[in-house]
C-alpha cells in the first residue's frame, strides 16, 4: 500500500517540464520512476541499484500537445526496500514561451507500510542512540484512525502491536475483527458520556482531563492504563489540564479503582520546526519526574524524534506509517 500526496495547482509553463527526484534507499532495492501525462505515457525510466546509494534522476519531458492539458502524474515505487531511509520529490518548471498554462501536478509515492514502519523504527533507534536511551523503552503507537482494517493488518503483520484510535464507533468493528493481542489506545478527545464504553474496549486512554471522565471510566469495572492530558502551552483552544491544575487533578485521579494512571500526555502547539517542540517536551518530562510517573505520551509524525530525545515513552505516529489521508 502507498500514499498519495497532491500538490497545489502549479503553473505549467508550456512545453518542457523538468522533474528532479532524489531518493535514498537500502540494499537490494529497485527504484521505478514512471512519468505520465494525461493524454498518454511519454517516458518510463527504471533505475536498479544495489547497496546503500542515493539515486538522482532528472527526467525531461518534451511534448507538442496543447500545454493547457497539463496534467502530469509521477509515480515512484520502491520495492524490496528493506532499509528504506528516506524519500523526497521536487518539481521544477521551465518556461520556453511567453504563454503560461495552468496545470495540476501530483505524485504518488507507493512505499509499503512495512517499509514505512522500518523507517520510523530506525529513526527511533537513532534518536535513542543520540541520548543514550534503549529503544525498547519507546512504544510506537501507530495512529490508525481513518485507516481500514486491511492497512492495520498490514502493519500488524510487520510486527506492530500498538494502535491508536480517536473515535469509538469507527474503532469498534476494527477491535472486533482484528487480532486479540493488539493493544488499543484511545487518543482522541474524551467525552464523559462515552468514557465508560471506551473503557470497556480500549487498553489505554491518553486524554483524561476531567474528573467526570475518570468516574465514568471506573464504571466499566475493567483495569486499564490512563494518562493525564496536559495543555503544556496553555492554549485556550485546546483541552487538557494546565500546569497550575496538574497537582490537584493528579491527586484526585490516582484514587481511581480501575484506571491505573501511568503518566502524562500532551499535544504541543503547531510549529514550523520540530526543534521548537523541545522545550514543551522537556517540560512534560520534568513534570513527569516530579510526579514520579513513568509514561510520557508525546511526539507525532513531524516531531517524534525530538520527543524521544526528551524522554517520550509513547509516540503517536500516523502519517509517517500509513501516509497522508486523502
Amino acid at each position: 500500500m502507498g500514499h498519495r500526496l497532491t500538490q497545489y495547482d502549479s503553473d505549467v509553463l508550456d512545453r518542457v517540464v523538468v522533474i528532479d527526484l532524489e531518493v535514498a534507499f537500502g540494499a537490494d532495492s529497485e527504484v521505478h520512476l514512471t512519468v505520465k501525462r494525461e493524454l498518454g505515457q511519454h517516458m518510463v525510466k527504471k533505475t536498479d541499484a544495489c547497496g546503500d546509494v542515493t539515486a538522482r534522476s532528472a527526467v525531461e519531458i518534451k511534448h507538442d500537445l496543447n500545454p493547457r492539458f497539463g496534467r502530469f502524474t509521477v509515480n515512484l515505487r520502491i520495492s524490496n526496500a528493506r532499509r528504506l531511509l528516506a524519500h523526497a520529490a521536487s518539481y521544477t518548471f521551465a518556461r520556453y514561451t511567453q504563454t503560461p498554462a495552468r496545470g495540476y501536478l501530483k505524485y504518488d509515492v507507493s512505499v509499503s507500510i512495512q517499509g514505512n514502519l522500518a523507517v520510523v523504527r530506525g529513526k527511533i533507534a537513532t534518536a535513542c542512540d543520540s541520548v543514550g536511551r534503549d529503544p525498547s523503552g519507546v512504544t510506537l503507537v501507530a495512529v490508525s484512525k481513518f485507516q481500514d482494517a486491511g492497512k492495520i493488518r498490514e502493519a500488524y503483520d510487520a510486527g506492530q502491536r500498538h494502535f491508536g484510535e480517536s473515535r469509538l464507533q469507527e474503532a469498534l468493528p476494527k477491535i472486533e475483527t482484528l487480532p486479540a493481542d493488539i493493544v488499543w489506545h484511545f487518543i482522541g478527545g474524551l467525552q464523559s458520556n462515552k468514557a465508560r464504553k471506551i473503557a470497556t474496549v480500549f487498553d489505554v486512554i491518553h486524554a483524561f482531563c476531567k474528573t467526570s471522565q475518570v468516574v465514568e471510566a471506573d464504571k466499566a469495572c475493567r483495569q486499564l492504563s490512563g494518562l493525564i492530558e496536559v495543555n503544556i502551552a496553555d492554549e485556550p483552544q485546546k483541552t487538557g489540564i494546565s500546569l497550575k491544575q496538574l497537582d490537584e487533578f493528579h491527586a484526585e485521579v490516582i484514587q481511581s479503582k480501575h484506571v491505573h494512571f501511568r503518566g502524562l500526555m500532551t499535544i504541543g502547539p503547531a510549529v514550523s520546526d520540530a526543534e521548537q517542540m523541545r522545550p514543551y517536551f522537556r517540560e512534560l518530562r520534568l513534570q513527569g519526574t516530579r510526579l514520579k510517573v513513568d509514561w510520557l505520551s508525546m511526539g507525532m509524525s513531524a516531531d517524534f524524534e525530538v520527543a524521544v530525545q526528551e524522554g517520550a515513552s509513547h509516540i503517536r505516529v500516523g502519517t509517517a506509517i500509513f501516509g497522508s489521508r486523502q
